[in-house]
């Protein structure tokens, strides 16, 4: 299974695992890649607290859709954790947090404009 992991072909690396009875491999997938907006919209807290538990850097669909705060703040939790906990370096990782941390400014500049 690593050759058609390490070229990438990820659709098929999936179909051939379920296959095979790895479904761990399948599972995994899904979770990273696949539905992590939907999961985060379900329990925020509880999705973060088991990519935290699996140690994947999950959140990288997290797109610039409106979400409810509460979601933010886990997958701020999350993407914190994997900057400082895992000391991970990815770009994508760093940038994504610093853009959730700025529309965090934005939303509490704007409710103190309206709210003075």
């Amino acid at each position: 299974m690593k050759p058609l992991e390490s070229y990438g072909r990820v659709d098929e690396l999936v179909y051939f695992a379920s296959l095979k009875g790895h479904y761990e491999i399948a599972v995994h997938h899904y979770i990273q890649y696949k539905f992590p907006p939907n999961l985060i919209a379900l329990d925020a807290y509880e999705t973060v607290k088991s990519w935290m538990a699996m140690k994947i850097p999950a959140m990288m669909r997290y797109s610039s859709e409106t979400h409810a705060k509460n979601e933010t703040h886990e997958v701020i939790k999350y993407l914190e954790y994997c900057v400082h906990r895992l000391h991970n370096e990815d770009s994508g990782v760093h940038n994504l947090l610093l853009s959730l941390y700025a529309k965090q400014v934005e939303w509490f500049a704007s409710c103190i404009y309206i709210y003075p």
